[in-house]
């Protein structure tokens, strides 16, 4: 008997998830190579949330959490909820102009101690995945002049953010 389990696992994209990993490996030992004098450092130094490859270190584990967090959900969920992902990042685009600090002459980071994300990046998720749910509807087609404009609008608005 097939497991579901074992029908996850075969319905996986393996190509993908070892250049997903292959890509971030070589970015984490990249920032290694840039960011250290490899005679006077410990190797835990580099797994040290303090430093810029712990943080990447970090980053790269929960990217691939999340993913595995995201293959269970159901497609439903996904189409209930890109609206709200995608209006929610639209605000908080706006708020960052508001409560953002100055970085290197860029207003586009929120600092929260000592890390900082900047909410164009999730955006783009957001942006996917409302575009996504607009062009999984029966019907649609870019031919098709409100669909297309729709669409336009979709990946419009954050760039005016």
């Amino acid at each position: 008997m097939v497991r579901e389990k074992d029908i996850i696992l075969r319905s996986l994209d393996w190509t993908t998830i070892v250049l997903y990993l292959m890509l971030g490996t070589m970015g984490w030992l990249a920032i290694c190579g840039a960011s250290y004098s490899y005679i006077e450092t410990n190797i835990w130094e580099f797994f040290a949330l303090s430093e810029r490859t712990g943080k990447q270190a970090m980053w790269i584990g929960i990217s691939i959490i999340a993913g595995m967090v995201l293959m269970f959900i159901d497609k439903r969920s996904y189409e209930f909820s890109s609206r709200f992902v995608y209006a929610a990042l639209i605000l908080l685009g706006i708020l960052t102009i508001f409560i953002s600090k100055d970085i290197k002459g860029s207003r586009s980071w929120i600092t929260i101690g000592s890390f900082g994300i900047q909410p164009a990046e999730f955006m783009k998720f957001g942006t996917t995945l409302a575009l996504a749910s607009i062009m999984n509807k029966y019907g649609f087609s870019l031919n098709n002049r409100s669909d297309f404009l729709k669409c336009l609008a979709i990946t419009m608005l954050p760039l005016i953010v």
